[in-house]
């Protein structure tokens, strides 16, 4: 739910009071506060946001749903009525019912959730018949979903002690793109998907013809571990043929992957570091830090470090999620993994870079802002259509992009989301499908993608568009030494 205000402060006290939440503040793209309530979460976000959309009138607020079914349109909003909050539906004697100081009427009752473990008196055998069946299913749920977590732990740590791949489908045939996710590996056309692989994926790429991909065999911690590992799907006549493990023991926190050349480059999240691999060698991984070696808690919290991609001029780029505390960046390193420019870009969280070969340069998932943005401005808005957008493939016709709702991380592996594929020609959603995973990563299943760098380096490059009084990376060329300074010291 968001609730949007002139006075965000005012509304984070009230709630806080009223609801005995914590709420967690960011400043990208624009002032904003959130908590978990329950199941759910409360946003509350300036009103001067990016645009109309995403600005509640007072007294109503929004709620954004995301649903495997088809919704109608015209059902796509809702709010309460100023007069009648739930309808009536629930009495008095069993809801509380209050005003916000932005006019938004709420109405709290208890959750069965807080009664587990109570057993009330009854005056009937009916009566205690219909509450133990209540109590009976609240149960069930509660524990599939321990079981579901816990099983899905227990196959991630046989697979990696038999060092085993679980491949689910094989044929690869009308599908156009594989799509990372946590809950596993999908390969997908505009109309429909299906699973070929079990387990927690992230960055995926394709060279000569087969799918590499990382896989998290472990959940993140506060330590370095050994529980990541590179698989590469060898596909032959639109089939996979054979799924192997060619590098093992780096961390389950690694995010994206891709090629350079022959070295398989592998963002290492959580430990502010790039791991330079070359697939099936016995040699262990290379780190490099472009940003010094840093404390686990700062690379994950401060910068967190999450896309690669090779720019055809041979430098590599970095993409800063930093957080929501301030918008993204980009950092530029030469052949040596050396800082040479920092570029902000107008996004928060973000997540991917892909060089566009046109005027618009390179594209970056505005995780928090729900579009698609350029080195010149925004390409792609979601408006109130796209909600955490991540995953960007991109050819000349086709981009394809990933999104999901927001999740706390425990909860990510089981959080449904879609994939949006639109027309380059005009930016417009042509189709979208849902997924019951959220996409990590998304290439395109025969490597002709421009989020894949060795392909990029094949294109012909297109004329940069000019920009006045900036340098060629889109910066102004006085504030170079004040951009870079930060992250030299």
């Amino acid at each position: 739910m968001e609730l949007h205000t002139d006075e965000p402060e005012q509304l984070v006290h009230f709630y806080e009071e009223a609801l005995g939440v914590k709420f967690r503040a960011t400043e990208y793209p624009f002032q904003r506060y959130y908590a978990k309530v329950g199941n759910f979460g409360l946003i509350i976000g300036n009103s001067k946001g990016r645009d109309a959309d995403t600005a509640s009138e007072p007294g109503k607020f929004t709620l954004n749903l995301l649903s495997s079914d088809e919704i109608p349109p015209e059902k796509l909003r809702y709010f309460l009525h100023h007069s009648r909050p739930l309808g009536g539906a629930v009495p008095d004697r069993l809801a509380w019912r209050f005003q916000d100081p932005e006019g938004n009427y709420i109405a709290l009752a208890p959750s069965m959730e807080n009664v587990l473990g109570i057993w009330p008196r009854f005056s009937s055998l009916r009566e205690m018949l219909d509450a133990s069946r209540e109590f009976f299913l609240l149960w069930l749920v509660h524990a599939g979903k321990k079981m579901r977590r816990k099983v899905a732990e227990l196959r991630d740590s046989a697979e990696k002690i038999i060092n085993h791949v679980s491949v689910i489908d094989r044929d690869l045939r009308g599908y156009t793109h594989v799509i990372a996710s946590r809950p596993g590996l999908f390969v997908a056309n505009a109309t429909s998907y299906k699973q070929v692989l079990r387990g927690r994926f992230f960055g995926i790429t394709v060279k000569d013809g087969d799918i590499y991909c990382f896989q998290a065999m472990g959940e993140h911690g506060d330590d370095i571990d050994a529980n990541g590992r590179i698989i590469r799907l060898c596909v032959k006549n639109d089939r996979i043929e054979k799924a192997e493990i060619v590098v093992t023991g780096i961390d389950s926190a690694c995010h994206q992957i891709d090629f350079v050349g022959d070295d398989l480059l592998v963002v290492d999240c959580y430990n502010g570091r790039i791991l330079q691999v070359r697939p099936g060698s016995k040699e262990s991984p290379k780190a490099h830090y472009p940003l010094g070696e840093v404390s686990r808690a700062t690379a994950r919290e401060q910068y967190h470090m999450n896309s690669i991609a090779g720019h055809p001029d041979g430098t590599i780029w970095v993409l800063l999620h930093n957080g929501g505390r301030k918008c993204s960046e980009i950092v530029v390193l030469d052949k040596q993994f050396k800082p040479v420019r920092r570029i902000y870009v107008d996004a928060g969280a973000a997540h991917n870079i892909v060089f566009t070969n046109d005027e618009l340069e390179y594209l970056v998932a505005d995780s928090l802002g729900g579009r698609i943005i350029s080195a010149h401005g925004t390409a792609i808005d979601g408006g109130t259509s796209m909600l955490m957008v991540r995953g960007i493939s991109l050819d000349d016709e086709v981009c394809v992009i990933g999104d999901s709702a927001f999740s706390t991380r425990p909860l990510r592996r089981y959080v449904p989301g879609r994939v949006h594929f639109v027309d380059r020609r005009t930016w417009s959603v042509k189709n979208t499908i849902a997924l019951p995973g959220a996409p990590t990563d998304i290439r395109k299943i025969d490597g002709k993608d421009l989020s894949i760098t060795n392909y990029v380096a094949t294109q012909p490059r297109a004329p940069r568009k000019d920009v006045m009084s900036v340098d060629e990376y889109g910066l102004p060329s006085s504030a170079y030494e004040e951009q870079i300074s930060p992250i030299l010291t």
